[in-house]
């Protein structure tokens, strides 16, 4: 019995000293009990022999004094296959990932691809017909066509600049940190600059631009070239972005040190689902494959940048063909402080 426990428990997982102990069945009395050590080397080994068992049934228990609960051995194994399973599952959602944010820089770069030969596709061929028309002979003879079509040429020329100037400037300002040039500005004045220009746009398609000024002039402290960008931004934006007559709401309200300027429209609206994204390069909403107005996708995201350098904020509300608010919160100021207050 010794030999064949010894044979038995003699492995890595069992390489401990044990005692085995035999009990006559029904009485529980233990008739034989004897210690194995396993990593004992002895040449003469003390004999001890069962006794005739022949009288009842017996059965044995095997007890390991010095054996813990779980084997040493065993711990290791299964921390180890512990951090090697969340390695491997650390490894399939980061490759999941990667090939998820692969795949969308690719529908990006592909939408991006197809915006960029749409917008560049009607001016060139607008600048082509104009150029035929002045490459006829009789042309020198008529004037006021040499005027129109070169007329023609030159803002469809500058259509394209201003399309590639967008996207250089957005990705210059990606590239490193925006540098503002902040200065004092009446809110009033540069306001009423922008919206002048604008409504006649707004008029053009027989809408109407809506104006709730600040009775009261206030001041911000902002760079200029980037605030009229992006009011301009939010108000083309809301023209572009409605099918029928417009209706646009540029309204102002201050609420302590607090300016809160939205702007308002009754356009196609943006899907709630969408609404997270649409600050995001290149992002526009899905509308099949046609895009009844042309851009990249980049205006929002310019918006979100410059507002986020200001340490501004902005939010949109909007519900699907109701239309749209976008409303800019930023720090107002009663009149111009001081070098000094400015500095405390």
């Amino acid at each position: 019995l010794n030999n064949r426990l010894k044979k038995d428990f003699a492995n890595p997982f069992h390489s401990i000293d044990f005692t085995y102990e035999v009990f006559q069945t029904g009485t529980d009395l233990v008739v034989f009990t004897d210690s194995i050590f396993i990593g004992q080397i002895s040449d003469v080994e003390e004999a001890k022999y069962l006794p005739n068992l022949t009288e009842s049934d017996y059965y044995f228990k095997v007890n390991f004094p010095e054996r813990t609960l779980i084997p040493s051995i065993m711990i290791t194994i299964w921390a180890a296959a512990i951090i090697i399973l969340i390695l491997v599952l650390g490894f399939i959602t980061y490759s999941i990932v990667v090939v998820m944010r692969q795949q969308r820089l690719s529908d990006f770069q592909t939408a991006f691809i197809n915006t960029l030969a749409h917008e560049f596709k009607t001016p060139i061929s607008t600048i082509g017909i104009s150029a035929s028309v002045l490459s006829e002979p009789d042309i020198a003879l008529e004037p006021e066509r040499i005027g129109v079509y070169s007329n023609i040429i030159r803002l469809e020329n500058e259509r394209m600049k201003g399309q590639v100037n967008k996207i250089l400037e957005l990705a210059s300002l990606e590239n490193r940190e925006v540098q503002l040039r902040k200065e004092y500005m009446s809110v009033k004045q540069v306001l009423e600059e922008v919206t002048l220009g604008f409504a006649v746009q707004v008029e053009q398609r027989n809408g109407k631009l809506l104006r709730h000024c600040l009775e009261e002039d206030c001041y911000i402290h902002a760079d200029k070239v980037h605030f009229v960008n992006v009011v301009n931004t939010l108000l083309d934006n809301a023209m572009k972005y409605t099918e029928k007559e417009p209706e646009i709401l540029f309204s102002m309200e201050r609420q302590g040190s607090t300016l809160i300027m939205s702007i308002s429209d009754n356009g196609i609206g943006i899907p709630h689902e969408y609404q997270r994204k649409i600050f995001e390069k290149f992002f526009r909403v899905p509308t099949g494959d046609v895009h009844n107005v042309k851009g990249f996708g980049l205006g929002l995201s310019y918006i979100i940048l410059i507002v986020k350098a200001h340490g501004w904020k902005i939010s949109v509300s909007s519900e699907w063909e109701k239309g749209s608010t976008f409303a800019v919160t930023m720090p107002v100021y009663s009149e111009i402080p001081d070098a000094d207050e400015e500095e405390l």
